[in-house]
């Protein structure tokens, strides 16, 4: 449906379609649950009742999720033709179409994102129970125990609701956070300005913050639709906290006079986000918010800095060492596991092993999921075939990990060479200084909301060669690119 179409619809009728497709979406699922259920009272009433029971299980389940589907979707429905009664009142101002957005004043993410967990959870765990019981019954029954491997999906309903319970302990202690623009909405070419009221809890901490420019890429269709987010842009901050508690901190981010603005009904839809972060011993504390960062016809006002304009490309891939940075001007987390030195032999930046330790994590627990699974499903005697191709994808996981935790590079670079040394068995690779064309940095892996960047060097040849990877902060991805080009260039 075009974007015209949607905004000149009214929006009882935007409700009226969207409810009737919501009855017809979730009737089936009543009806089902309904049958399953009357059904098991009858196993039950002959004398069958763990039968009856597993049937009535996913009987409950259909029908919760058709009721379920029923009730949260009338809601989203009503909230979708509200939002297009104001698309249609103001269709160039995208600021109106939020009253939160439009009033300046923006609560957090945290308890809708706790609500989708839960939602989640809750829902995996009434298929994987009932599914796990069942395999359970099967593998006591026919004696077999390869029935068990259905075991792992209520172990990672487990895990999902250990998940949800440490969202809710987290939006309990911190409650909601609410940030408040200075000026609705924010220019594309000028800059974020805002206060944040934070929780207390957090003196003494450093805050950590990030404004993120995403583009949501949705591909495929029906059962196999799916919905990625890619970093386009992206700036930090840090802020030292300090006082008793329920800070009152600016926030303050220029925004580049090129990058795109918010346009959700754009292909791909871009979006623009806010995070906070601290570390805080037991639940660290986390605010995300989607902020109104769009194109006006107007001019950006003057704000004292200068906004970084085309010297940022903004597309994935992100920016050349070729703009104008100067590497005195920027300073480098304290906390950054980076190496860099200048000695008599040039600069030399070192990148340690197992530097990223959230990624690392998230790839460990990946890693040690799938290789146990693999050991039962030989233990119970699952065929060669399938156990050898699950084997394959846990060696390339165990060698991702072992890459990621053991391997580290060294940088060397001065006007006459540019040297790479990668440990263990990683080689050595020697360029001429000459040949060295330009130092870039680009998008990487990416765990979460965290995006990493890699750094490469393009020769006269076109290689392409990584000289570092996994950067947690881009400005300092640019700060080391821009050093090791001054560096070659003398």
């Amino acid at each position: 449906m075009s974007r015209l179409t949607v905004r000149s619809m009214d929006a009882q009728t935007l409700a009226s379609i969207g409810s009737g497709c919501l009855v017809l979406f979730s009737a089936p699922f009543i009806l089902a649950g309904v049958l399953m259920v009357m059904g098991a009272l009858t196993l039950v009433l002959g004398g069958r009742p763990v039968d009856g029971a597993l049937l009535g299980a996913f009987g409950t389940v259909f029908g919760g999720v058709g009721v379920a589907v029923l009730v949260l979707g009338r809601g989203h429905a009503r909230r979708i033709a509200e939002r297009a009664e104001l698309q249609a009142a103001h269709p160039e101002e995208p600021w109106r179409w939020r009253s939160d957005w439009a009033s300046g004043r923006i609560q957090d993410e945290a308890r809708g994102q706790t609500r989708v967990i839960w939602a989640f959870a809750g829902f995996w765990n009434l298929v994987a129970i009932p599914g796990g019981a069942m395999a359970v019954y099967g593998a006591m029954t026919s004696g077999d125990l390869l029935p068990l491997l259905g075991l792992v999906f209520p172990a990672v309903g487990l895990l999902l609701l250990w998940a949800a319970l440490r969202a809710s302990i987290r939006h309990r202690k911190y409650g909601t956070t609410e940030l408040t623009l200075d000026a609705v909405p924010v220019p594309v070419g000028g800059t974020l300005d805002a206060a944040v009221r934070l929780p207390p809890g957090l003196t003494g901490l450093e805050l950590e913050t990030r404004l993120t420019c995403l583009s949501r890429v949705t591909t495929g269709s029906g059962k196999n639709r799916s919905t990625r987010e890619e970093v386009r842009w992206e700036d930090r901050g840090r802020i030292a906290l300090s006082g008793r508690g329920g800070d009152e901190v600016r926030i303050r981010f220029p925004i580049p006079a090129d990058a795109p603005g918010w346009d959700q009904e754009a292909t791909p839809a871009v979006i623009w986000r806010l995070h906070l972060s601290a570390d805080v011993p037991g639940v660290d504390y986390h605010a995300s918010f989607e902020v109104p960062v769009v194109r006006t016809t107007a001019r950006a006002p003057e704000t004292g800095e200068e906004a970084r304009t085309d010297d940022e490309d903004l597309e994935p891939n992100g920016w050349s060492a070729e703009s104008e940075v100067d590497p005195t001007a920027y300073r480098r987390p304290a906390d950054s596991p980076i190496t860099v030195e200048t000695t008599r032999r040039g600069t030399e930046i070192y990148f340690p092993p197992g530097r990223n330790r959230g990624a690392l994590l998230v790839l460990s627990v990946i890693t040690v999921v799938w290789v146990g699974m693999v050991g039962l499903m030989f233990t119970l005697g699952a065929g060669s075939f399938i156990v050898g191709l699950f084997g394959a994808v846990g060696l390339f996981l165990l060698l991702g990990l072992g890459r990621m935790r053991y391997r580290w590079t060294r940088v060397l670079a001065d006007r006459s060479a540019l040297v790479l040394q990668r440990g263990p068995l990683g080689g050595r690779l020697e360029m001429r200084a000459g040949d060295v064309e330009e130092i870039s940095v680009e998008g990487g892996i990416r765990t979460g909301s965290t995006a990493y960047y890699d750094i490469y060097a393009k020769t006269a040849d076109g290689g392409l060669h990584p000289l570092g990877s996994g950067v947690a902060d881009r400005r300092e991805a640019e700060w080391l690119a821009a050093a090791i080009l001054s560096a070659l260039r003398g």
